[in-house]
């Protein structure tokens, strides 16, 4: 049905950008399965749950849709500015930076690795300003406990600030540990499982005053994702005071 833009995809990876004067598809093509689609997105509920076992959900695009056109997300960077300065305090961003910048030499991981228990920029879902920030602020405040919910590449770099510091253990929840995690399985507490099963009082008894909580699981806002469940069961009985990072979608380190 798409033979045309299939061919023309077929030398480009998943997730490469191209640009709007590059030719990527069959303009009919795309015109008649978008007539299809349309038509599956009210049809049968037999059709979408045999769409979503093949790994694909079908649903509409507009104003009222619960997932933003890519067309929304460009539009949304050139929008009304927000009131910034009542959420960043200036001076604290600066100081942050100047301390964060500090440990900069310190961190040097390699371009690529054959370890999986090495963090190298390469071989990382893990944006590079992330991995550098994580690893400073870890370095600096020196937690005794990390508790990491949604595990990996972050996970290699708590490692070597922990390890430069001497000091901290590595609590890690993940449902399905990628073989950076298995690597480094002696030296991290695991726990197999989703964050959505965790008891209540799992923060309480983990977490002290001072240490992190790091929160990269499925990011998925939905009814009963681990992410809700978590973060409205577990985060809000946390009685103590405790640094957190929330991490954004993955990105390609170059």
């Amino acid at each position: 049905m798409i033979d045309n833009t299939l061919a023309m995809i077929d030398a480009i990876p998943p997730g490469t950008f191209v640009s709007d004067d590059q030719p990527c598809y069959d303009p009919a093509e795309i015109d008649a399965l978008a007539h299809v689609l349309n038509r599956l997105t009210y049809g049968p509920s037999q059709i979408r749950q045999a769409l979503q076992r093949l790994g694909v959900t079908v649903i509409p695009a507009g104003p009222s849709s619960p997932v933003p056109t890519v067309d929304e997300l460009a539009e949304s960077f050139v929008g009304v500015s927000l009131p910034l300065d009542a959420v960043f305090d200036d001076a604290v961003l600066r100081d942050t930076l100047e301390w964060l910048t500090g440990f900069a030499d310190e961190f040097d991981p390699p371009q690529a690795s054959d370890d999986p228990a090495r963090f190298a920029w390469a071989d990382s879902q893990l944006a590079a300003a992330d991995a550098l920030a994580y690893y400073a602020f870890v370095r600096r405040h020196q937690p005794n406990t990390i508790v990491e919910i949604g595990s990996g590449a972050a996970t290699l770099v708590a490692l070597e600030a922990v390890g430069r510091s001497g000091l901290g253990r590595i609590v890690c929840v993940e449902p399905s540990p990628n073989a950076a995690l298995r690597a480094v399985a002696g030296h991290v507490e695991l726990i197999e499982g989703h964050a959505g099963q965790m008891p209540l009082e799992f923060l309480n008894d983990t977490l002290a005053d001072g240490d992190f909580l790091c929160i990269e699981s499925s990011r998925s806002v939905k009814h009963g994702s681990d992410c809700v469940i978590f973060t409205f069961g577990c985060c809000r009985n946390c009685a103590g005071r405790c640094s957190s990072r929330c991490a954004a979608s993955p990105c390609r380190t170059p």
